[in-house]
């Protein structure tokens, strides 16, 4: 996870080639379980910042520790700020509107029945995906759609809806 650590904060400061050379040279390895490969990471980080964000410019929006990925929110203060693991039971079925990449929704896959993350960006949907796969969590979907779209379209019942951070940016009544 050091190593990682390293890696992202290299990448970050930018000698993309330098850092790749370093990666490849590392192979695969396991991080809290989770079973990824260095190129799983540099996947994540290349598609992000080769596709226009609107959050985090070239940094992650949301971080994801497990993975070594930092990020500009930090995930687990938020999901302890919360509550996560005292609202999550698991029968539920959660909504994660304005997922991102996803890394919330995961968390939550841990504990609910299952998961789906609303993000209007499928880019971000994309990276969501992986660190589900990396995560091997299979009750967890995500959805190209804007919120106002998603909530048009449809009639579920969820037991928990999350919204983190995203009213701001919703034209909701």
């Amino acid at each position: 996870l050091q190593q990682l650590e390293t890696l992202s904060l290299l990448r970050l400061i930018g000698d993309e080639e330098i850092v790749l050379q370093i990666m490849a040279s590392l192979g695969d390895y396991e991080v809290d379980g989770l079973d990824a490969t260095v190129d799983d990471i540099t996947q994540i980080y290349q598609h992000y910042l080769t596709e226009p964000q609107a959050f985090g410019g070239n940094v992650l929006y949301q971080s994801c520790p497990r993975l070594g990925l930092p990020g500009v929110r930090l995930t687990s203060p938020r999901l302890q700020a919360y509550r996560i693991n005292e609202l999550v039971k698991p029968t539920h079925d959660v909504l994660d509107l304005g997922s991102n990449i996803g890394v919330i929704s995961v968390e939550i896959a841990r504990l609910a029945r299952s998961v789906l993350g609303v993000e209007y960006s499928p880019s971000l949907n994309l990276v969501a995906r992986k660190i589900a796969a990396i995560y091997r969590k299979k009750n967890i979907n995500f959805v190209d759609s804007t919120i106002e779209a998603f909530l048009r379209s449809n009639n579920t019942r969820y037991d928990l809806v999350l919204a983190c951070a995203i009213t701001q940016w919703i034209d909701l009544p």
